[in-house]
C-alpha cells in the first residue's frame, strides 16, 4: 500500500466517521488530502497512486468510501470509478477532478460516482460531499449540488458530448486553429503553421471562444475532455520536441 509519504499522519479511528481510501496519481496530493481528512476526523485506511492498488484494496471491515481522482489520462478516467463499483457494489465513490467541464462531470455521474467535487472547490464542499455520501442509506445515492445538477441537465438535454464537440461547433479552419492552440502553440505559431496572417488567426480565436464558450487558456483541457488529444502522448512529444508537439 502506497501512503504517498515516509511518515503518514496517524488518523484517529472513529467508528461513526467515513472510512476512506484515496486514489490519486500524485504522491504529494495524496499526502495533502490525507492530512486534511485526518484533521477533519475522517479515517483514512490507505492511499495509492496506482489504480490497480485501489481496485485490489479489500474491504475487510465493511464497505469503503473511495475518493478517486478523475482525469482524461490513461487509467484515471471513468474506468477507475466503474472498476471500483463493479468490484464491490457497496462501495461509494467521490470523484474529484481539476477538469470541471460538463463532459467530465457527466463521465463521473454515468460511471456511478456518488458525488463530484472540483479540486478548486472550497475545502468545506469537499468534506461536505464525503460526509453526505457516507450518510446515505443507499450506496448508489447521489450528491450533486444545484450547480452540478444544472450543468448535468444542460449537458444531457443539449445533446451531450456530441453537441458540445468542437468538431461540430467550429468550422474546419477554426477547428485547425483550436487544435493547434490546445497542443500548446501560440497564435503566431499557428499562423505560421497554417500560412495565415496573424490577425486572421486572432479573429478566428475570437469566434472560437464565442462558439465553445471557454477562454483560450482552457483549450487544452477542453480538447482532452473531448478525446481530441492524448495528454500522455502530447507530454512525450513536448519533452522530445517542444516546438513541434
Amino acid at each position: 500500500m502506497n501512503t504517498g509519504s515516509d511518515a503518514p499522519p496517524v488518523c484517529p479511528v472513529n467508528e461513526r466517521s467515513p472510512r476512506v481510501f484515496v486514489c490519486d496519481p500524485q504522491p504529494a496530493t495524496l499526502t495533502g488530502i490525507e492530512n486534511v481528512l485526518c484533521r477533519a476526523g475522517v479515517t483514512v485506511v490507505g492511499t495509492a497512486t496506482d489504480p490497480a492498488a485501489c481496485l485490489a484494496e479489500p474491504d475487510t471491515a465493511g464497505p469503503l468510501l473511495y475518493i478517486a481522482d478523475q482525469s482524461p489520462i490513461e487509467a484515471y478516467d471513468a474506468a477507475l470509478i466503474k472498476g471500483l463499483i463493479e468490484t464491490d457494489r457497496t462501495r461509494r465513490v467521490v470523484a474529484y477532478s481539476s477538469y470541471e467541464h460538463p463532459a467530465m462531470i457527466a463521465n463521473a455521474y454515468q460511471s456511478g460516482a456518488s458525488a463530484f467535487v472540483s479540486k478548486l472547490a472550497p475545502l468545506q464542499l469537499f468534506l461536505e460531499a464525503i460526509l453526505t455520501v457516507h450518510k446515505h442509506d443507499c450506496p448508489r445515492a447521489r450528491h450533486y449540488p444545484d450547480g452540478l445538477a444544472e450543468s448535468l441537465a444542460e449537458f444531457f438535454t443539449g445533446g451531450g458530448r456530441a453537441a458540445s464537440s468542437p468538431r461540430r461547433l467550429l468550422t474546419r479552419r477554426q477547428f485547425q486553429i483550436y487544435l493547434l492552440l490546445a497542443k500548446g502553440l501560440s497564435q503566431l505559431d499557428a499562423s505560421e503553421r497554417l500560412n495565415l496572417h496573424p490577425r486572421t488567426v486572432a479573429n478566428h480565436c475570437v469566434m472560437i471562444r464565442r462558439r465553445i464558450g471557454i477562454p483560450t487558456a482552457r483549450f487544452r483541457s477542453h480538447a482532452i475532455e473531448h478525446g481530441l488529444i492524448d495528454p500522455l502522448r502530447l507530454a512525450t512529444l513536448e519533452r522530445e520536441s517542444p516546438h513541434d508537439a
